[in-house]
């Protein structure tokens, strides 16, 4: 991250505030809107949709709409506490899914968690497929069919790893490269 302006500055001292010492703990994209199962539209892959208008065909008063994920999915089938394999039905993708792409599960008790698969075991061959995956790392908590599955910026539970602080300093004209360290919080 580079930190050249004053507001960039203020989020990395308010990071270091809040997480150093490693307690506390923070919601961390996975930034993966280049290389997920996104439609391209103007030449970049697309992950959120924006402007979506009210259901009479208005905005709301400052010109924005609604936002929602290009592609998303649900379980199929509930899955057990550490469970190696999932099933989704995945709506929307502009294309099957690889190796590269993550995605992350809300559980009630641990919060936001991301996996990624390493291998399809099976797809069925409908406009939303319906993957098996064998998933890492295995299930962190039970999940009910028809939960949420997030491809669109995953997110995970993060903190700072013990002894990580995260330095407020700066160099002349508000300019630094603070590197940014992160272990999963559970």
């Amino acid at each position: 991250m580079q930190a050249d302006d004053t507001e960039r500055h203020e989020i990395i001292n308010w990071l270091g505030a809040r997480g150093n010492g490693g307690h506390r703990f923070f919601n961390v994209p996975i930034i993966n809107d280049g290389i997920g199962p996104f439609p391209v539209i103007n030449g970049k892959r697309r992950p959120i949709t924006t402007g979506i208008p009210h259901s009479d065909g208005s905005l709301f008063s400052d010109g924005a709409g609604y936002s929602q994920a290009t592609v998303y999915a649900h379980l199929t089938q509930s899955a057990a506490l550490g469970a190696g394999i999932l099933n989704i039905r995945v709506t929307n993708a502009a294309r099957p899914l690889r190796w590269s792409d993550w995605f992350s599960i809300y559980h009630p008790s641990k919060g936001w968690r991301a996996y990624r698969y390493w291998q399809v075991i099976s797809k069925t061959e409908e406009t939303n497929p319906i993957y098996s995956l064998a998933i890492s790392p295995p299930l962190r908590e039970a999940t009910a069919i028809g939960t949420r599955v997030e491809l669109a910026r995953p997110m995970c539970v993060m903190k700072f790893p013990r002894g990580f602080t995260l330095p407020w300093d700066y160099e002349g004209w508000y300019q630094s490269r603070p590197t940014l360290q992160f272990v999963e919080a559970f």
